[in-house]
């Protein structure tokens, strides 16, 4: 493999940061430098999907996709706890948060009441959530085992509705 050399400036604090990291993993600083580089761009697509949901340009299945994971995958990165991936409102300067809308899609709503974790929906994204009338129809249409069914009532229960008559949140 072919390399280049690039140049980077950084201030002394995060040199010195660098330095102590990359002897306590008893490695050099080019080593630790390329592997942050390539951890960061592999984090990439991630975020920039993410920030594309949060702002509302797309839908969760465009998120996924625009991140290379399934939709599924992309629903459990958001549940796990800790640093990583969050969906809130907010730039990535840590502007205030504005207060979110959720509208729900039948697909996530169907997977998620499969595993019986509809209850991520609120701990996730928080806000207000809003499951259209065409989206409770196509979710309750199918059959469901008893389990999945109260999970899913109990959810539908809790969200607020929208009329068919009504438009989306933009």
């Amino acid at each position: 493999m072919q390399t280049v050399t690039v140049s980077l400036r950084l201030p002394e604090s995060e040199v010195s940061r660098l330095e102590s990291g990359a002897q306590a993993m008893g490695i050099d600083r080019s080593t630790l430098l390329r592997w942050a580089i390539r951890r960061g761009a592999s984090a990439l697509p991630l975020e920039r999907a993410c920030d594309a949901y949060r702002r509302g340009e797309v839908t969760l299945s465009r998120a996924a996709e625009i991140a290379g994971l399934s939709l599924g995958d992309l629903i459990l990165r958001f549940a796990r706890p800790g640093p990583g991936v969050e969906l809130r409102s907010g730039g990535p300067g840590g502007g205030p948060a504005a207060a979110l809308t959720v509208v729900a899609d039948a697909s996530p709503l169907i997977f998620l009441g499969k595993i019986r974790r509809l209850a991520m929906i609120d701990r996730v994204l928080g806000g207000d959530v809003v499951v259209p009338q065409q989206v409770r129809d196509e979710v309750l249409a199918r059959p469901l085992d008893p389990a999945e069914s109260d999970e899913l009532h109990r959810f539908l229960a809790m969200v607020r509705s929208q009329p068919p008559s009504e438009r989306a949140p933009q």
